[in-house]
């Protein structure tokens, strides 16, 4: 339930569901035809909220189109991928690239926090200094 939140709220369903997959130690191409199935289910789930939301726009749709013969080139390098990992390297990669992903996302939300403080500062300092010329 977790991950199926995550993953609309923010685009992060990842790690909960590997919180919940990893510790069953399954085969690697079991893990990932699991993951598979279980995203697909969470973005067909997703496709109500999002017309409710209007994210279906013309804007959004062409895109999708333009990228969409893109998709079959990505499933063939993660198949090339899988079957050329080691399955005793294949728990740690599937560990670390969450990790990697998440210092992203704390870097930039980092770096987006100090510019909303840096923005308030400058409307406070600036609202303080015209304040006092009236």
């Amino acid at each position: 339930m977790l991950s199926g939140f995550t993953s609309f709220g923010i685009h992060a369903g990842g790690p909960p569901i590997n919180v919940y997959m990893l510790p069953q130690r399954l085969e690697k191409t079991l893990l990932m035809g699991t993951l598979a199935v279980f995203f697909t289910l969470v973005n067909w789930v997703k496709v109500p909220a999002y017309l409710y939301l209007g994210q279906f726009s013309s804007e959004n749709l062409l895109t999708s189109l333009v990228l969409m013969p893109l998709a079959p080139i990505g499933v063939r390098c993660g198949y090339w991928l899988l079957q050329r990992s080691n399955e005793k390297a294949h728990l740690p990669a599937v560990l670390c690239v969450p990790a990697a992903d998440r210092r992203q996302v704390a870097g930039r939300g980092c770096y987006g926090l100090a510019g909303l403080i840096r923005r308030r500062r400058q409307a406070n300092s600036c609202s303080f200094s015209t304040g006092l010329a009236r």
